[in-house]
């Protein structure tokens, strides 16, 4: 019998125990996997894994997806915004962006800036758009700062519960993906562990070629999967953006180093002055603090440093947030 120990704390937090943590960490590094491979990585008996993931994926606190890179893609420039709105208006503003297809992410933070957006655009046309006519004509917004994403460094899909680095693949030349294979990532995208056979009759072709299109994808890096939770459900409390300026020359050197830190969800080189976007999570305030002094001095060639805590997620990866739970 299955005797899980995840349940619920007073404030209506979800807690995890070994088990699941185990699982969680399995699944990380194999969405796809069958229960049997992850049985065998995680030491957690299939029977006992496939009930815990189950639950919680079915109680929506875990996702399985699979997105596109939009820089291996080439689909677009990515903006990343940083809004001040008007006092009282933070939550109608992120829940007017959070409606937006475009967006990826939305957060709330601390700081000059009351809220973070991440926008996946089409074209250098719809970025302008985005800057000058949307953005700030968003009721209670105050004022907007523009960033476009320049390089990746390492994207959340390859960040690990456990601390661990998996290999990051080398950067592609842009690919396009034909009819087929944009229905196949739709439907990865509702469910990155759907099989074969819905994923074929969603493309409206047979079995062996889904998985010659599934595969080339991956090859590609065109494709990736992640495993979409927030962090709090896994004990990490606090979760900060760090934005770097750095010394002509040393930019790659100190990216290279950063994406290699446990702490880093996500590093992007962007435009303006500030040219490292960093994406830490943290177990709790004195680890941040350890991170944003002793991590960063340690380091040479950053010039300065801008920490904005995150306060509340009304988005990632493209999916609505609701405390605890993906949408």
């Amino acid at each position: 019998m299955d005797s899980s120990t995840t349940k619920n704390t007073e404030n209506g937090q979800k807690t995890l125990d070994e088990t699941d943590l185990a699982c969680l960490i399995a699944l990380q590094a194999n969405p796809r996997g069958t229960w049997r491979d992850l049985s065998a990585s995680s030491g957690v008996t299939e029977r006992t894994l496939s009930r815990r993931l189950q639950r919680l994926m079915e109680s929506g606190y875990i996702r399985v997806i699979g997105e596109l890179d939009p820089v291996v893609m080439g689909s677009g420039p990515v903006l990343h915004a940083w809004i001040q709105v008007a006092d009282g208006r933070q939550e109608e503003v992120a829940e007017h962006l959070t409606q937006l297809t475009q967006a990826r992410v939305v957060m709330a933070t601390t700081g000059e800036f009351d809220i973070f957006t991440e926008l996946n655009l089409s074209s250098v046309g719809a970025l302008s758009d985005m800057v000058v006519k949307e953005l700030p004509l968003v009721p209670g917004v105050k004022q907007v700062q523009s960033r476009v994403v320049l390089r990746s460094f390492r994207r959340a899909s390859r960040w690990r519960i456990d601390g661990s680095l998996p290999i990051e693949p080398v950067q592609t030349c842009p690919i396009r993906l034909n009819d087929e294979e944009m229905r196949l990532q739709e439907a990865l995208m509702m469910d990155g562990r759907a099989n074969l056979s819905h994923l074929a009759e969603t493309c409206g072709v047979s079995e062996p070629k889904a998985q010659r299109l599934l595969s080339g994808l991956v090859e590609s890096q065109a494709l990736t999967f992640r495993v979409e939770l927030e962090p709090q459900l896994v004990g990490y409390e606090v979760e900060a953006i760090l934005s770097l300026q750095t010394r002509p020359g040393m930019t790659d050197s100190i990216a290279n180093e950063l994406a290699r830190d446990k702490h880093t969800r996500c590093l992007f080189g962007t435009s303006g002055h500030l040219q490292l976007f960093w994406h830490v999570l943290c177990r709790d305030i004195h680890d941040l603090w350890t991170v944003s002094t002793s991590r960063i001095g340690a380091l040479e060639g950053i010039v300065s440093c801008e920490v904005n805590t995150v306060l509340k997620a009304y988005k990632r990866a493209g999916r609505a947030r609701k405390g605890l739970m993906v949408e």
